[in-house]
């Protein structure tokens, strides 16, 4: 049988396109009749989110402790987002549908179990 699994590629994104990317994840998170009870909650997710928006904004002038600050919040904004893609993949259990409906990708050649 063929399993569909959640991928992590959001992790290569620059911080100025993980922005919008987690935005839409939180989005589409938000009410979704598969995802009801996450593990991370989405208003800690967005705080998380408008903090690295924040520190790309201060970043902007090239100062090196603005720039370090960024990178120190785009890790910890990753966190909660690997446990929301974890939490898909746990619901989702191989389910293309479940998965993009969370706008994960998906791996492109299922692994076969």
């Amino acid at each position: 049988m063929k399993t569909i699994h959640v991928t992590y590629d959001f992790a290569r994104f620059s911080p100025i396109e993980k922005i919008p990317f987690y935005r839409n994840v939180v989005s589409k998170m938000t009410g979704n009749s598969y995802f009801i009870t996450p593990d991370v909650s989405l208003i800690e997710a967005n705080a998380a989110i408008d903090a690295l928006e924040s520190a790309v904004i201060a970043a902007s002038d090239g100062g090196h402790t603005a720039i370090s600050v960024m990178h120190d919040q785009e890790k910890i904004v990753e966190i909660p987002f690997r446990h929301l893609a974890a939490y898909v993949e746990r619901i989702a259990a191989g389910d293309e549908t479940k998965i993009l409906s969370r706008v994960h990708s998906k791996t492109q050649k299922p692994t076969i179990e």
